[in-house]
Protein backbone atom coordinates (compact mmCIF):
# COMPACT_ATOMS: atom_id res chain seq x y z
CA UNK A 1 0.00 0.00 0.00
CA UNK A 2 1.51 3.71 -0.85
CA UNK A 3 2.32 5.31 1.65
CA UNK A 4 0.43 8.43 3.24
CA UNK A 5 2.14 11.77 1.68
CA UNK A 6 1.99 15.11 3.80
CA UNK A 7 3.46 18.62 3.56
CA UNK A 8 4.18 20.28 6.61
CA UNK A 9 5.95 23.92 7.17
CA UNK A 10 8.45 24.09 9.98
CA UNK A 11 7.40 27.46 12.38
CA UNK A 12 10.14 29.20 12.33
CA UNK A 13 8.57 32.67 11.67
CA UNK A 14 5.81 32.07 14.26
CA UNK A 15 6.71 35.64 15.44
CA UNK A 16 6.68 37.45 12.06
CA UNK A 17 3.30 38.69 13.03
CA UNK A 18 2.71 39.39 16.49
CA UNK A 19 -0.79 38.47 18.13
CA UNK A 20 -2.32 42.32 17.66
CA UNK A 21 -5.36 41.55 16.40
CA UNK A 22 -7.20 38.35 17.81
CA UNK A 23 -8.95 37.18 14.90
CA UNK A 24 -9.64 34.15 16.87
CA UNK A 25 -10.93 33.91 19.98
CA UNK A 26 -7.87 31.31 21.22
CA UNK A 27 -5.38 34.15 20.58
CA UNK A 28 -4.43 36.99 23.01
CA UNK A 29 -2.19 40.00 22.49
CA UNK A 30 -0.57 39.39 26.11
CA UNK A 31 -0.02 35.44 25.03
CA UNK A 32 2.45 35.33 22.68
CA UNK A 33 3.73 32.13 21.04
CA UNK A 34 7.83 30.95 22.08
CA UNK A 35 9.02 30.41 18.60
CA UNK A 36 11.27 27.37 20.28
CA UNK A 37 8.34 25.78 22.01
CA UNK A 38 6.55 25.83 18.78
CA UNK A 39 9.48 23.96 16.83
CA UNK A 40 9.87 21.79 19.63
CA UNK A 41 5.88 21.28 19.00
CA UNK A 42 6.24 20.85 15.51
CA UNK A 43 9.02 18.66 15.78
CA UNK A 44 7.46 15.99 17.76
CA UNK A 45 4.42 15.98 15.40
CA UNK A 46 6.95 15.09 12.45
CA UNK A 47 8.10 12.52 14.77
CA UNK A 48 4.59 10.86 15.18
CA UNK A 49 3.82 10.61 11.71
CA UNK A 50 6.82 9.54 10.54
CA UNK A 51 6.61 6.80 13.29
CA UNK A 52 3.02 6.11 11.70
CA UNK A 53 4.36 5.41 8.31
CA UNK A 54 4.08 8.47 6.88
CA UNK A 55 6.54 10.64 3.76
CA UNK A 56 6.37 14.28 4.91
CA UNK A 57 7.37 16.80 2.70
CA UNK A 58 8.55 19.86 3.74
CA UNK A 59 8.09 23.31 2.47
CA UNK A 60 10.63 26.34 3.15
CA UNK A 61 9.11 29.24 5.46
CA UNK A 62 8.63 32.23 4.11
CA UNK A 63 9.83 35.15 5.96
CA UNK A 64 6.99 37.71 7.20
CA UNK A 65 4.53 34.78 6.71
CA UNK A 66 3.71 33.70 10.60
CA UNK A 67 1.00 31.57 9.95
CA UNK A 68 2.42 29.58 7.03
CA UNK A 69 3.10 26.76 9.20
CA UNK A 70 -0.82 25.90 9.34
CA UNK A 71 -0.13 23.90 6.16
CA UNK A 72 -3.83 22.39 6.25
CA UNK A 73 -5.03 26.24 5.21
CA UNK A 74 -2.61 25.86 1.92
CA UNK A 75 -5.39 24.01 -0.24
CA UNK A 76 -7.49 20.55 -0.58
CA UNK A 77 -7.64 17.83 -3.02
CA UNK A 78 -9.83 14.61 -3.36
CA UNK A 79 -7.01 12.65 -3.06
CA UNK A 80 -5.38 10.33 -5.87
CA UNK A 81 -5.51 12.41 -9.02
CA UNK A 82 -2.84 15.13 -7.42
CA UNK A 83 -5.35 18.04 -8.12
CA UNK A 84 -5.35 20.77 -5.24
CA UNK A 85 -7.96 23.56 -5.23
CA UNK A 86 -6.02 26.56 -3.47
CA UNK A 87 -6.76 28.51 -0.63
CA UNK A 88 -8.35 32.14 -0.94
CA UNK A 89 -8.02 33.28 2.44
CA UNK A 90 -10.03 36.38 4.16
CA UNK A 91 -7.49 37.21 6.84
CA UNK A 92 -5.59 39.79 4.22
CA UNK A 93 -1.85 38.87 5.85
CA UNK A 94 -2.32 35.13 5.00
CA UNK A 95 -2.95 35.78 1.16
CA UNK A 96 0.79 36.08 0.39
CA UNK A 97 1.12 32.08 1.24
CA UNK A 98 -1.01 30.79 -1.17
CA UNK A 99 1.60 31.88 -4.15
CA UNK A 100 4.14 29.48 -2.35
CA UNK A 101 2.05 26.40 -1.53
CA UNK A 102 1.40 26.39 -5.40
CA UNK A 103 4.55 26.91 -6.66
CA UNK A 104 5.51 24.04 -4.53
CA UNK A 105 2.69 21.43 -5.62
CA UNK A 106 3.35 22.93 -9.58
CA UNK A 107 7.34 22.15 -9.23
CA UNK A 108 6.55 18.96 -7.33
CA UNK A 109 4.21 16.55 -9.84
CA UNK A 110 0.72 18.66 -8.30
CA UNK A 111 -2.12 20.29 -10.41
CA UNK A 112 -3.19 23.66 -8.96
CA UNK A 113 -6.97 25.08 -9.48
CA UNK A 114 -7.69 29.21 -8.18
CA UNK A 115 -11.21 29.35 -7.44
CA UNK A 116 -12.48 32.06 -10.43
CA UNK A 117 -13.28 34.98 -8.89
CA UNK A 118 -15.14 36.35 -11.70
CA UNK A 119 -18.84 35.35 -12.73
CA UNK A 120 -20.46 34.63 -16.13
CA UNK A 121 -20.67 38.60 -16.37
CA UNK A 122 -17.30 39.01 -15.22
CA UNK A 123 -18.56 40.46 -12.39
CA UNK A 124 -15.72 39.91 -9.10
CA UNK A 125 -16.63 37.81 -6.30
CA UNK A 126 -16.37 39.75 -3.08
CA UNK A 127 -16.91 36.73 -1.01
CA UNK A 128 -14.71 33.98 -2.04
CA UNK A 129 -13.47 32.90 0.51
CA UNK A 130 -11.79 29.41 1.48
CA UNK A 131 -9.68 28.35 3.92
CA UNK A 132 -8.99 24.96 2.62
CA UNK A 133 -8.28 21.21 3.85
CA UNK A 134 -9.36 22.73 7.45
CA UNK A 135 -13.28 23.47 6.20
CA UNK A 136 -13.21 20.13 4.99
CA UNK A 137 -14.18 16.55 6.60
CA UNK A 138 -14.49 13.92 4.35
CA UNK A 139 -16.10 10.38 4.89
CA UNK A 140 -16.24 7.61 2.14
CA UNK A 141 -19.30 8.90 0.69
CA UNK A 142 -19.57 12.48 1.45
CA UNK A 143 -17.95 15.73 1.84
CA UNK A 144 -18.40 17.59 5.09
CA UNK A 145 -17.67 21.53 4.44
CA UNK A 146 -17.72 23.82 7.13
CA UNK A 147 -18.73 27.50 6.38
CA UNK A 148 -18.53 30.83 7.66
CA UNK A 149 -16.63 34.33 6.90
CA UNK A 150 -13.12 32.00 6.44
CA UNK A 151 -15.30 29.87 3.66
CA UNK A 152 -18.33 30.89 1.91
CA UNK A 153 -20.96 28.81 0.52
CA UNK A 154 -19.87 30.31 -2.84
CA UNK A 155 -16.45 29.12 -2.54
CA UNK A 156 -18.06 25.37 -1.56
CA UNK A 157 -20.53 26.23 -4.88
CA UNK A 158 -17.49 26.52 -7.15
CA UNK A 159 -15.17 23.99 -5.71
CA UNK A 160 -18.00 21.45 -6.38
CA UNK A 161 -18.39 22.68 -9.82
CA UNK A 162 -14.58 23.24 -10.85
CA UNK A 163 -13.57 20.00 -8.75
CA UNK A 164 -16.17 18.05 -10.41
CA UNK A 165 -17.15 16.21 -6.67
CA UNK A 166 -18.60 12.78 -7.22
CA UNK A 167 -19.45 12.34 -3.52
CA UNK A 168 -22.47 14.64 -1.73
CA UNK A 169 -20.64 17.77 -0.38
CA UNK A 170 -23.15 18.53 3.01
CA UNK A 171 -22.24 22.06 3.79
CA UNK A 172 -22.31 22.79 7.70
CA UNK A 173 -22.74 26.41 9.00
CA UNK A 174 -19.91 27.42 11.79
CA UNK A 175 -20.16 30.18 14.10
CA UNK A 176 -19.57 33.70 12.95
CA UNK A 177 -17.33 34.78 15.84
CA UNK A 178 -14.19 33.12 15.26
CA UNK A 179 -14.78 30.55 18.03
CA UNK A 180 -15.16 27.79 15.86
CA UNK A 181 -13.11 28.99 12.81
CA UNK A 182 -12.36 25.10 10.68
CA UNK A 183 -14.38 22.53 10.52
CA UNK A 184 -11.77 20.21 11.72
CA UNK A 185 -11.50 21.88 15.18
CA UNK A 186 -14.93 20.59 16.08
CA UNK A 187 -15.31 17.36 13.53
CA UNK A 188 -13.42 14.40 13.18
CA UNK A 189 -13.51 11.27 11.46
CA UNK A 190 -11.96 8.14 12.04
CA UNK A 191 -11.28 5.95 9.01
CA UNK A 192 -10.60 2.71 10.91
CA UNK A 193 -13.79 3.29 12.86
CA UNK A 194 -16.04 4.47 10.04
CA UNK A 195 -16.91 7.27 12.71
CA UNK A 196 -17.56 10.69 13.04
CA UNK A 197 -17.07 12.46 16.27
CA UNK A 198 -18.35 15.87 16.88
CA UNK A 199 -19.18 18.57 18.98
CA UNK A 200 -22.56 19.79 19.15
CA UNK A 201 -21.87 23.49 20.45
CA UNK A 202 -20.55 24.27 16.99
CA UNK A 203 -23.59 23.57 15.05
CA UNK A 204 -27.23 24.50 13.95
CA UNK A 205 -30.24 22.59 13.92
CA UNK A 206 -29.81 22.05 9.88
CA UNK A 207 -25.99 20.96 10.86
CA UNK A 208 -26.59 18.65 13.72
CA UNK A 209 -29.64 17.04 11.92
CA UNK A 210 -27.08 16.34 9.09
CA UNK A 211 -24.66 14.93 11.20
CA UNK A 212 -27.05 12.54 12.87
CA UNK A 213 -27.76 11.48 9.83
CA UNK A 214 -24.53 10.99 7.96
CA UNK A 215 -23.73 7.98 5.66
CA UNK A 216 -20.93 6.38 8.46
CA UNK A 217 -21.24 3.67 11.19
CA UNK A 218 -20.99 5.33 14.37
CA UNK A 219 -21.57 8.99 15.16
CA UNK A 220 -20.53 10.34 18.37
CA UNK A 221 -21.03 13.41 19.96
CA UNK A 222 -17.68 14.73 22.08
CA UNK A 223 -19.91 17.11 25.22
CA UNK A 224 -15.92 18.05 27.39
CA UNK A 225 -15.10 19.91 24.05
CA UNK A 226 -16.96 23.14 25.46
CA UNK A 227 -14.75 22.84 28.78
CA UNK A 228 -11.45 21.85 27.46
CA UNK A 229 -10.72 23.97 24.66
CA UNK A 230 -11.37 27.31 27.20
CA UNK A 231 -8.06 29.67 27.78
CA UNK A 232 -6.06 28.10 30.64
CA UNK A 233 -3.89 30.51 31.59
CA UNK A 234 -1.75 28.83 33.86
CA UNK A 235 -0.63 26.43 30.82
CA UNK A 236 -0.73 29.14 28.46
CA UNK A 237 -2.72 26.36 26.33
CA UNK A 238 -5.83 25.14 24.49
CA UNK A 239 -6.71 21.79 23.52
CA UNK A 240 -8.19 20.86 20.31
CA UNK A 241 -9.01 17.70 21.27
CA UNK A 242 -11.05 16.52 17.66
CA UNK A 243 -8.34 17.99 15.53
CA UNK A 244 -6.59 14.98 15.48
CA UNK A 245 -4.97 13.29 12.21
CA UNK A 246 -5.13 10.22 11.18
CA UNK A 247 -1.95 8.24 9.49
CA UNK A 248 -2.89 4.63 8.22
CA UNK A 249 -4.63 3.25 12.11
CA UNK A 250 -3.04 6.02 13.98
CA UNK A 251 -4.60 8.31 14.75
CA UNK A 252 -2.71 11.74 16.81
CA UNK A 253 -5.19 13.79 19.32
CA UNK A 254 -3.92 16.93 21.03
CA UNK A 255 -4.19 16.75 24.67
CA UNK A 256 -4.80 19.59 27.19
CA UNK A 257 -2.11 19.45 29.10
CA UNK A 258 1.18 16.76 29.12
CA UNK A 259 -0.37 14.17 31.37
CA UNK A 260 -4.06 14.33 31.19
CA UNK A 261 -6.16 12.28 29.24
CA UNK A 262 -8.30 12.40 26.45
CA UNK A 263 -12.79 12.28 26.08
CA UNK A 264 -13.39 8.94 27.37
CA UNK A 265 -15.76 9.30 23.66
CA UNK A 266 -11.99 9.60 22.37
CA UNK A 267 -10.41 7.20 24.19
CA UNK A 268 -13.39 4.06 23.41
CA UNK A 269 -12.49 4.51 19.64
CA UNK A 270 -9.88 1.36 19.96
CA UNK A 271 -13.02 -0.81 20.01
CA UNK A 272 -15.02 0.55 17.60
CA UNK A 273 -12.49 -0.26 14.90
CA UNK A 274 -13.52 -2.67 12.28
CA UNK A 275 -10.16 -4.82 13.18
CA UNK A 276 -9.07 -3.30 16.40
CA UNK A 277 -6.36 -2.02 15.78
CA UNK A 278 -6.80 1.60 15.72
CA UNK A 279 -3.98 3.33 18.11
CA UNK A 280 -4.56 6.31 20.04
CA UNK A 281 -1.29 8.50 20.15
CA UNK A 282 -2.07 12.09 22.08
CA UNK A 283 0.57 15.76 21.53
CA UNK A 284 0.42 18.75 23.51
CA UNK A 285 0.44 21.78 21.35
CA UNK A 286 0.75 24.83 23.76
CA UNK A 287 2.54 27.24 21.91
CA UNK A 288 0.14 26.86 18.36
CA UNK A 289 -2.65 26.61 20.37
CA UNK A 290 -1.50 30.26 21.38
CA UNK A 291 -1.87 30.88 17.61
CA UNK A 292 -5.51 28.79 17.58
CA UNK A 293 -4.09 25.65 16.49
CA UNK A 294 -4.19 21.85 16.71
CA UNK A 295 -2.32 18.83 15.23
CA UNK A 296 -4.26 18.89 11.96
CA UNK A 297 -3.93 22.60 11.24
CA UNK A 298 0.03 22.00 10.57
CA UNK A 299 -0.49 19.35 8.07
CA UNK A 300 -1.62 19.78 4.55
CA UNK A 301 -2.89 16.53 3.26
CA UNK A 302 -0.90 15.01 -0.08
CA UNK A 303 -2.71 11.34 -0.74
Amino acid sequence: MPRIELLMCPPVHVKAHPIKREYNKYQREENQPSIAGAMGEWAELLRKVNRAGAKVHIIGPQEGLGDMQFAANAMWGRGGDHVFVMSNHAPEHRRPERQHYASWLVDNGYSVLFLNPKDEEGEIFEDLFFAGQGMVVSTPNQYFIGHNPRTTLLAIDRIQKELHLSKEVVPLKLPDDGSFYDLDVVMHYSREADEILFYPGAFDKEGLWALEHARVSRITTVSRISSVMQYIEEEDSYNFTLNAPYIENVEIFPRRGPVSSLPKEIRELEKHGKHKNIEIATIHLPQHGKLGGGARCLIGFLT
